[in-house]
C-alpha cells in the first residue's frame, strides 16, 4: 500500500476531520461473530505426544468444531466525532494487523483514523489471524496458499523487480511505503485459501448486521467482500472506500 490516498484525505478534510496529540479512549473490547458447528466423522484416531517428555495420548479428531468465524477488535472513543463507526477489512494474506502500526513503526490508518474522531472496529477475516483455522481438506477445500517477498512485493505495487536482499528490490519513484521495512511488514503475511470466500462473506454480512450502520475501508481483497455487503445491506453500509481494490468487484445477477 502506498499510505492514505489522496481522496481519503479530501474526502476527511472536507469533514473537518483533525489530528489532536491524544486519544481518549472509552472501550476496548473484542468478539468473534459468523461461523457454525461443524461435526466430523470416519476419522482415524492416532497417538500424539504433547511433549516430548510425557507419554503419548490417543486423540480423536472426530467431534463438534466451530468454523467459519471471523475476529474483531473494536476501540469505542470517549467523545467520537463522527455518528457512525469505521469498519476496516484487510487484503489477501494479511490480517487486521494491516491498519495498525506501520512496519517502520509509525502511526497506521488505526490511530489516524481515531485521531479523526471515528470509533474503529479492526478485524481478522475467516481463516486468517486470531480468526482460527479450520481442518482441511475436510472442512475448508484445498490447502492454504503462501506468498513470497517477490510476490507481495509486485502484487502490493511496492516496485517493479525484486530479486532478493534489500539491494536487489527496486521500488517505484515516490513510493510511500517504507521500503527499508519490508522485511518486518512480510512477517505479519499470513495463509490464506481460494476456496472460502463464501463463508468468508457470511462472516462479513454478520459483522455488518451486528456493528452497523458503518463506513467501510477495504484493503485489495477485502473489497470485493466490502461490494457485496454493501448490496446485501444498503441501509446499514451507508458509505465505503476501497484501497487498491483486488480484481473487479462480481456484482449480482440482474433478476
Amino acid at each position: 500500500m502506498k499510505g492514505i490516498p489522496a481522496a481519503i484525505l479530501v474526502a476527511l478534510t472536507s469533514m473537518g476531520c483533525t489530528s489532536t496529540d491524544a486519544i481518549r479512549v472509552r472501550e476496548i473490547g473484542s468478539f468473534h461473530v459468523g461461523g457454525q458447528q461443524v461435526t466430523l466423522s470416519g476419522l482415524p484416531a492416532r497417538e500424539i505426544r504433547f511433549t516430548p517428555s510425557t507419554p503419548p495420548v490417543r486423540r480423536d479428531p472426530n467431534g463438534d468444531f466451530e468454523s467459519g468465524q471471523m475476529y474483531v477488535q473494536y476501540v469505542r472513543l470517549a467523545s467520537p466525532a463522527r455518528s457512525l463507526p469505521l469498519l476496516l477489512w484487510h487484503g489477501g494474506g494479511l490480517s487486521g494487523v494491516t491498519w495498525e502500526t506501520k512496519p517502520d513503526g509509525q502511526r497506521g490508518w488505526q490511530d489516524f483514523f481515531m485521531r479523526a474522531g471515528y470509533d474503529t472496529y479492526v478485524s481478522d477475516a475467516m481463516e486468517r489471524g486470531r480468526a482460527s483455522w479450520s481442518r482441511y481438506p475436510e472442512i475448508f477445500a484445498g490447502e492454504p496458499l503462501f506468498r513470497t517477498k517477490k510476490e507481495a512485493w509486485e502484487v502490493f505495487r511496492i516496485g517493479p523487480a525484486f530479486d532478493g536482499g534489500p539491494q536487489g528490490r527496486t521500488a517505484f519513484p515516490g513510493t510511500q511505503f517504507p521500503v527499508g521495512a519490508f522485511d518486518q511488514f512480510m512477517k505479519q503475511s499470513v495463509p490464506r485459501w481460494t476456496t472460502t470466500d463464501a463463508v468468508t462473506q457470511q462472516a462479513y454480512d454478520a459483522l455488518v448486521d451486528k456493528a452497523c450502520p458503518c463506513v467501510i475501508l477495504a484493503h485489495s481483497q477485502g473489497a470485493n467482500f466490502a461490494f457485496q455487503a454493501a448490496l446485501r445491506a444498503p441501509a446499514k453500509v451507508r458509505a465505503w472506500c476501497w484501497s487498491s481494490p483486488a480484481g473487479r468487484p462480481r456484482r449480482r445477477p440482474r433478476t
